[in-house]
């Protein structure tokens, strides 16, 4: 697999207290049985061996040698034997590295680990020296080439867990080089006419750097938060690494000091051109609405009524105009004076009838 080429950031990968490892594997590499009628201690497991690196990148030019300083450490109680063998890398996104299971092909046989096994005395350490052959053909950048320690069990120990302990140094091929980033900020929420809305009471928002560029990038930066009604805040980004077409992500957050108001987030982005001397920046500002979800269910329950209210006044208003519409019928009136209505229609009747009856005779 090709070897994955870094950039002058791994100094900060590779900081000079530095006895930062890979633990890539834990095996249970021998054990013997208890006797019944003697029966043995517990099994033990040895504290891990650590491995330090140089702090900087080695610089070496296309087709030079040089050497490379390891230090074993051994913090148990016991010797340990050990033998080191290169293995290939490969970089992944957020810093991601993964020890392959064999050499790198890109360097071959260029790279030369000390034969072993070596003995790492108790609570000491052990030199290691490295030799290094730097192909013709490498193109300007910072390569990472890997190593596995791997203990060798002692059977008179009992059953022991050693863990196999991963490590990686740095070459620097000096020149100019491709660097090239491109990034952006994801934004929970909607789209509406331009204005970005969200929906929420805290604002989380995810910074995406891109390498481009067909070498690895070390770069820093800042974001600079306002909003509405609240005070500035600011994130610095830490310088950090990013091998050529990977990513590294960021956490950005804001929160306005009032239920509705707008968030504006500029974001800054430094990094080196082609060489270390000169830098170019990635600057870029977002603004979203953030509204608090009880704004939305207060707003909600004023709709409701201000419906409610006009669906009530009108239909008192559809009554009133089907009483208006309607014939007045007249009532009769109660108590005496209703009696005389009614004795005054009753002898109008019974006039009638007599002058109908003589006309009919």
């Amino acid at each position: 697999m090709r070897s994955r080429r870094v950039d002058i950031a791994s100094r900060l990968v590779l900081t000079r207290s530095a006895m930062v490892v890979a633990l890539i594997g834990i095996s249970n590499l021998g054990g013997v049985s208890a006797n019944a009628a003697d029966p043995s201690p517990s099994p033990s497991v040895e504290r891990s061996i650590a491995v330090s690196v140089p702090p900087d990148p080695v610089s070496l030019r296309p087709g030079q040698v040089g050497v490379v300083q390891l230090r074993v450490v051994n913090p148990g109680t016991t010797p340990v034997r050990v033998k080191v063998t290169g293995r290939g890398l490969t970089l992944g996104d957020e810093g991601e590295i993964t020890i392959n299971d064999g050499p790198d092909p890109l360097w071959g046989d260029k790279v030369h680990f000390p034969s072993g096994p070596f003995t790492i005395p108790a609570e000491g350490f052990k030199n290691l020296a490295v030799k290094v052959h730097t192909p013709s053909s490498l193109q300007p950048d910072l390569y990472f080439l890997g190593f596995v320690v791997t203990p060798i069990p002692n059977p008179t120990t009992g059953v022991t867990v050693i863990n196999q302990i991963g490590g990686f140094f740095t070459i620097d091929i000096p020149g100019p080089r491709d660097r090239r980033l491109a990034a952006d900020l994801e934004l929970p929420g909607w789209s509406i006419l331009g204005l970005h809305v969200f929906v929420g009471s805290d604002l989380n928002g995810t910074l995406y750097v891109h390498n481009v560029g067909q070498a690895a990038v070390r770069f820093w930066g800042e974001t600079d938060t306002t909003t509405t009604g609240g005070s500035p805040g600011q994130m610095r980004i830490p310088i950090s690494l990013v091998p050529s077409l990977r990513e590294r992500t960021f956490v950005v957050a804001g929160k306005p000091a009032w239920p509705i108001g707008f968030v504006h987030i500029q974001v800054r982005i430094v990094y080196p051109t082609t060489t270390e001397t000169t830098t170019t920046e990635i600057l870029f500002t977002r603004s979203i609405l953030v509204i608090d979800p009880l704004v939305l269910v207060v707003l909600a329950i004023l709709v409701l009524v201000v419906i409610w209210r006009r669906v009530r006044a009108g239909r008192r208003r559809r009554a009133a105009r089907r009483h208006a519409t309607q014939p007045q019928s007249r009532s009769l009136p109660s108590g005496p004076r209703r009696r005389a209505a009614h004795a005054r229609q009753s002898l109008f009747r019974s006039t009638f009838s007599r002058l109908g009856r003589r006309r009919e005779a």
